[in-house]
C-alpha cells in the first residue's frame, strides 16, 4: 500500500527512518519495483538489488472529495527484459484511444498521461523506468457517428494531467468544441515514436464520473501491423 502523505525510506530490517515525505497537493506517477529480499523482507540491498520477474500486481483508486465520486483500475505491470531491467512494449504503437461519455455530460474528468523510458536512471541501479524526454501527440476526437473532429495538439512530459471536459482548466478539448456525443479521444502522430526499439512508451489512464457514479480504465492501443 503506497500512501503518497506519509512516505519514509526504510532500513535493510523493513523499519522507517528518517524523515516523513508528504506529497498532498501534488501530482506524479509511482513506480514500485520488485527486488530480491529473504524471510524477514530486508531492503534490496540484501541481494545487491537484484530485480524479480513479474512479482507483483496492483490497484490504483483515484477519489473526487468535491462531488463523492471515486474511480479505479489495474495497475499498470511490467516484466523484466533480459532479465536485468524493466521492460516496455516492444510493438510500434500508432495510436492510443481514451473512451468516454458526452463530454460536456461529466462532473469529473481524468485523463492522465504517463511518459516512460526504460533504464531512465531511476531508483538504485537505474535498471527501472522513469520519466522520459517530452514526446508531442495529434489529437482527433471519434463521436458515436464516426465523425472526426480535430483538436489542438499536445506534449507531453513525465506525467501529463487533463480533462475532457470541454472548456476547464487543462482540458484536452477547448470549450468552443461543444455538442460532442460520446467518442473516443485518439491519440497519434508521436513524435518521437515510441514503442517498438524506441526504449519509449506513454500510458494513458483515464477516469470519469457522471454525479457519484465514476468509471476508469486504462488507454488502448493500436500496434502497427494488427488489426487490434
Amino acid at each position: 500500500m503506497v500512501d503518497p502523505t506519509n512516505i519514509r525510506a526504510l532500513d535493510a530490517d523493513n523499519q522507517p527512518f528518517g524523515p516523513e515525505i508528504n506529497l498532498r497537493g501534488k501530482r506524479g506517477f509511482v513506480v514500485v519495483t520488485a527486488y530480491k529480499t529473504n524471510n524477514n523482507c530486508s531492503d534490496g540491498s540484501y541481494a545487491g538489488f537484484q530485480l524479480v520477474d513479474d512479482a507483483i500486481v496492483g490497484t490504483y483508486t483515484l477519489a473526487d472529495t468535491s462531488s463523492g465520486a471515486s474511480l479505479g483500475a489495474d495497475a499498470i505491470g511490467l516484466g523484466l527484459e533480459d532479465g536485468d531491467h524493466t521492460g516496455l512494449p516492444r510493438g510500434v504503437v500508432t495510436d492510443v484511444d481514451l473512451q468516454t461519455f458526452r463530454p460536456d455530460s461529466l462532473s469529473l474528468s481524468a485523463a492522465v498521461l504517463i511518459n516512460l523510458e526504460e533504464e531512465a536512471g531511476w531508483g538504485p541501479t537505474g535498471n527501472e523506468v522513469g520519466p522520459g524526454g517530452s514526446i508531442s501527440a495529434d489529437l482527433t476526437y471519434y463521436d458515436n457517428t464516426e465523425t472526426a473532429t480535430s483538436l489542438p495538439g499536445i506534449s507531453i512530459g513525465c506525467a501529463k494531467f487533463a480533462s475532457l471536459k470541454p472548456g476547464v482548466d487543462g482540458s484536452l478539448i477547448p470549450g468552443s468544441f461543444s455538442g460532442l456525443t460520446a467518442g473516443i479521444l485518439r491519440l497519434s502522430g508521436f513524435e518521437p515514436n515510441i514503442g517498438g526499439d524506441t526504449h519509449r512508451f506513454v500510458y494513458a489512464v483515464y477516469g470519469q464520473a457522471v454525479g457519484q457514479f465514476g468509471a476508469g480504465s486504462n488507454g488502448k492501443y493500436r500496434i502497427l501491423g494488427s488489426n487490434q
